[in-house]
């Protein structure tokens, strides 16, 4: 539980312009160096594709869980209104300027907007993206949901989710993953889009989280839009990769707050998110909407939009003096002290120091150190208490009009921070230009006194602090306990709405899986039948090849031996012939033996040949057998599979048996019944007859009988 601080706007104000007259402001970029934005490419996908997978939803009760996601998705953007709007971001104070007028998108406005029902002053923590799909599949109850994955693996693709959307419509009881898949599609389409119609792990990381923990998602769509503003700011160009739903219907409620459509106050619960656009709107251009934002000071222009309402807002937390703001691509810090008119405060002079430098992205080594830190940040929180609805027409300290007007032109400038009197003169002359020795001694003296009164007052509200610490942490147990509770029977509610879905989805597949798993069996059987008999044919082919290759060794063996001999027989007749005893018969049995050696040799190099051709089917046929040896073993292990269905399906059958037992007990009682009323009526009919017998007397009464008995 975050500790929670509130001021009102006049003490927080005075505070912070005494702070801001030590520390100096943040360092300024060079307005005249950043582009202005000519090429915008905002990473639209087609609503309608979604939004026609929601027409049967319970859209009440879709309200209730993911607020207003619908009403955000049907907003249609014009382009040209948010590419004109970029140019008046000032990147290093996170605000929109317009002449005089500085506006910035709050966590309260866009909570507003979006009304998700859970924790808004709750920062958003990334979910690492290696536990993403195993969790998504847990919700989605989609089996294998990696198989949708881009080749990359940076996002799923949304079409092959609507086939499983699709699938969910046709099931019994899956209107909860159904309703998952729409808020999903919404999620990575629309609030965090990246690429057109592929929702990117970060966006299903914050669905997971929101699922799991119920954090609300406002503060990881402010810091989105805040980061793909600077970067368009600075770069001139790029596609926009934030929810420019939001965004444009924040900046229209602001600009044409004087319009029929914003004037009720109740807008925004009777029509919520449902803008009629003016025909003048969508033919302004760039152009157009560029001189209508350059016009804004000196138009009908108010502050607060009809819908903002009268709520605490957050202003700093723990050491730093701004809000910092977790994404997730990235993060980011942005300052509500400055634009605290916005939510009808009292305008003074905000502390800046360090803002500009506060922004980086999750591809650094050292973001996870920044996210333990804006972690522990938020557990410390500065609020201001809403202000009192008679103010209607927020004002601005005199302090604010001058340092205002001074430091409207952006430079740079470095934040000084010195306790000596020195040091906050230099400062104050820099800022301020002030000229005259004897007016800025007067300011510092006003300014002494002042931090003196403020002094007191400060250790007044530090022993009021400590005397309610005690009774705040109590309250703040039992609030943790209560939140514990309503989470567990959240729990075991949908533990319990589980089970009842999986026993009524069980109920209906029991048939269907016995005379699926009968099917399956024969077509195995058959199966089993042809791979046994393979594996015969098999087998006979390789004994009678390895018959065919030890025929042939032998006869091998044998020509070796023959030629071995002839060989010796051949170097006793050369030895001869060098002697010279008997050479004509010698000559003539050298010359027989010759031949005779050729043709062995003949045929020794075809047995050669023969025997490597067997050696070579002999590996073939041994793989062959290895091969057979794992088909069986697969077929063992289907066969004991289907063992025990069949096991199962036995027991199935043996109830089914019982149960036509007594079925067929019930038609045998049934049956003598039967016999019985049919042999009664045999006898009626033959004492009917014997009736006829004894004369016509007693005939009209038995047919008034046998015509009853009908």
């Amino acid at each position: 539980m975050a500790i929670i601080t509130k001021f009102t706007t006049v003490e927080y104000g005075q505070n912070s312009e005494l702070s801001q007259l030590s520390e100096g402001d943040c360092s300024r970029y060079d307005a005249r160096k950043l582009p202005v934005v000519k090429d915008l490419n905002c990473v639209v996908y087609e609503m309608k594709r979604i939004l026609g997978h929601s027409q049967n939803i319970d859209e009440a009760a879709f309200f209730g869980k993911y607020g207003r996601l619908l009403e955000i998705a049907k907003i249609e953007v014009l382009n040209p209104a948010i590419k004109a709007l970029i140019n008046f971001w000032d990147p290093d104070y996170r605000c929109f300027s317009f002449g005089n007028v500085d506006l910035c998108p709050t966590i309260e406005e866009y909570g507003m907007l979006t009304e998700f029902p859970k924790h808004l002053h709750r920062v958003y923590f990334p979910l690492r993206n290696d536990k993403v799909i195993p969790e998504l599949s847990k919700l989605l109850k989609i089996p294998h949901l990696s198989r949708f994955l881009e080749k990359n693996g940076s996002g799923l693709r949304w079409k092959f989710l609507e086939v499983e959307l699709e699938k969910k419509k046709e099931q019994y009881g899956s209107m909860l993953e159904r309703d998952r898949l729409i808020a999903l599609g919404i999620y990575g389409l629309v609030l965090f889009p990246s690429l057109i119609g592929v929702i990117s792990l970060e966006a299903a990381a914050a669905f997971v989280e929101y699922e799991n923990t119920h954090v609300n998602p406002t503060t990881a769509i402010l810091a989105e839009t805040f980061l793909t503003l600077n970067h368009f700011r600075k770069t001139g160009k790029g596609a926009v990769r934030c929810c420019t739903q939001l965004l444009y219907i924040w900046m229209v409620s602001h600009v044409e707050t004087k319009k029929p459509i914003f004037n009720n106050f109740w807008w925004f619960n009777q029509k919520p998110l449902k803008i009629m656009e003016e025909e003048e709107w969508g033919i302004l251009g760039d152009q157009g909407w560029m001189k209508k934002l350059q016009e804004l000071p000196s138009s009908n222009f108010s502050w607060k939009a009809p819908w903002v309402k009268s709520v605490d807002v957050i202003v700093s937390c723990g050491q730093k003096c701004w809000v910092p703001l977790i994404g997730i691509t990235g993060y980011v810090s942005y300052a509500l002290a400055l634009v605290i008119r916005q939510l009808g405060g009292i305008q003074h002079i905000p502390r800046t120091v360090g803002l500009a430098e506060f922004s980086g992205f999750f591809k650094d080594q050292s973001a996870r150190e920044v996210l333990e830190t804006i972690k522990q940040d938020w557990s410390q929180l500065t609020l201001i208490q809403k202000e009192s609805e008679r103010l209607r027409d927020p004002s601005s300290s005199e302090g604010y009009e001058k340092w205002r007007n001074l430091t409207s032109m952006p430079a740079s400038k470095k934040p000084c921070s010195g306790d000596g009197p020195s040091r906050i003169e230099e400062g104050s002359l820099k800022r301020k230009k002030v000229s005259n020795e004897e007016d800025l001694m007067k300011q510092l003296e006003r300014l002494q006194i002042e931090l003196g009164k403020s002094k007191g007052d400060k250790a007044a509200l530090e022993r009021m602090m400590m005397e309610g610490e005690k009774s705040r942490v109590f309250l703040n147990e039992q609030l943790e306990s209560r939140d514990a509770k309503i989470v567990m029977l959240e729990l075991q509610l949908s533990k319990g709405k589980a089970v009842i879905e999986e026993s009524e989805k069980e109920r209906g597949r029991l048939i269907f899986d016995c005379m699926q798993s009968s099917s399956e069996l024969e077509a195995l059987k058959a199966d089993f039948d042809g791979y046994r008999e393979n594996v015969e044919y098999n087998q006979d082919k390789f004994l009678h090849v390895q018959a065919q290759l030890l025929d042939r060794i032998e006869k091998y063996e044998e020509l070796n031996k023959k030629y071995m001999m002839i060989e010796s027989q051949l170097a006793e007749l050369q030895e001869f012939e060098r002697k010279g005893k008997e050479e004509e018969v010698f000559k003539a049995d050298l010359a027989a033996k010759k031949v005779e050696i050729r043709t062995l040799k003949l045929k020794f190099d075809k047995e050669r040949e023969k025997v490597k051709q067997l050696t070579k089917r002999l590996e073939v046929s041994e793989k062959h057998k290895e091969q057979i040896n794992t088909n069986n073993n697969t077929l063992n292990r289907n066969n004991m599979l289907l063992i025990e269905k069949m096991a199962k399906v036995d027991e199935q059958m043996d109830e089914a048996a019982i149960h036509a037992r007594i079925i067929r007990a019930n038609a045998r009682r049934v049956g003598r019944d039967i016999f019985r009323y049919r042999q009664s009526l045999a006898e009626t009919n033959a004492f009917f007859e014997k009736i006829e017998n004894r004369g016509l007397a007693f005939l009209p009464v038995a047919r008034d009988m046998d015509e009853e008995e009908d």
